[in-house]
């Protein structure tokens, strides 16, 4: 209590109550003398008194009102927010379920296209150079030399399937050997990465027939011969011709952009799986 009365509003407050009752003390007792001088001044003075006092009872009024309304505009605020913030999850809820869809949409017409397709999705949750860990293994189904694709075509190889995991080799290692062929000009080759290549997300097709087997600008599809393979996935696109002491070889461009891959399918079965068909 003592230290109450040591805060500096609450003694002028105090006084100002103080003040009050004394001059309603003598506006009581000079009644008896109205028109005293006195009285007049005590009368005038009192006045004021209660009139400030109005005042300030209307200003703490206000302030009070204030404080309600800045309290209750901070929490509409929040709510606000709260709300935006769940607006913006639905938004990109809405987006991620488009592109779902429109992948799923592109996985079917593959399925169409080859009924006895079968399929199994996995996350990406590691990359390496040239490589990338997929979230699933074996207990999904998952075996060594699966083929690996996204909704725009071959990604790679499943180079070693463990229980949960699988390590794939992509289009731009140089460990991975697949047969393409330009769905143009016939031409055939073999697809496998090169070091130098990598950071650009380039690959090679190498041991074309000749210059002419392979053009630039066309589209290369797994052939399907060595049956590791389905026949007619999408690989890339043909970006130049070049030549080395050897051989003629082609750059390409992959559809895929690999080190930008989230999730991916691997086809665990197909027709002609692990049949080498060199009519093809």
């Amino acid at each position: 209590m003592r230290n109450l009365f040591q805060n500096l509003p609450i003694r002028w407050l105090s006084g100002l109550l103080g003040l009050i009752m004394i001059f309603a003390g003598f506006h009581l007792f000079i009644k008896t003398f109205p028109c005293s001088p006195i009285s007049i001044v005590v009368d005038f003075t009192y006045l004021r008194i209660c009139s400030s006092i109005t005042w300030v009872g209307d200003s703490f009024k206000g302030l009070y009102k204030q404080i309600k309304f800045s309290r209750e505009a901070r929490e509409e605020i929040s709510n606000l927010k709260l709300e935006i913030s769940k607006l913006r999850d639905m938004t990109i809820n809405y987006h991620e379920i488009k592109r779902e869809n429109a992948r799923l949409i592109k996985y079917y017409d593959i399925k169409k296209e080859n009924p006895k397709m079968k399929f199994t999705s996995a996350p990406v949750i590691s990359r390496s150079g040239s490589s990338i860990i997929l979230g699933s293994g074996i207990f999904e189904g998952i075996s060594d030399n699966d083929p690996v694709i996204t909704e725009n075509g071959f990604v790679g190889r499943i180079s070693k399937a463990n229980a949960f995991t699988s390590d794939v080799k992509t289009v731009l290692s140089s460990d991975l050997s697949i047969s393409a062929t330009d769905c143009t000009t016939g031409g055939i080759g073999i697809i496998s990465g090169n070091k130098s290549l990598i950071k650009e997300n380039l690959t090679r097709l190498t041991f074309i027939e000749s210059q002419d087997s392979i053009k630039d600008g066309n589209i290369l599809v797994t052939s399907g011969l060595s049956g590791m393979c389905p026949k007619g996935l999408k690989v890339g696109k043909v970006k130049s011709i070049e030549r080395d002491n050897f051989s003629y070889y082609a750059i390409i461009e992959p559809f895929e952009k690999i080190n930008e891959i989230e999730s991916v399918f691997i086809i665990t079965n197909f027709l002609g799986k692990g049949k080498t068909n060199l009519k093809n």
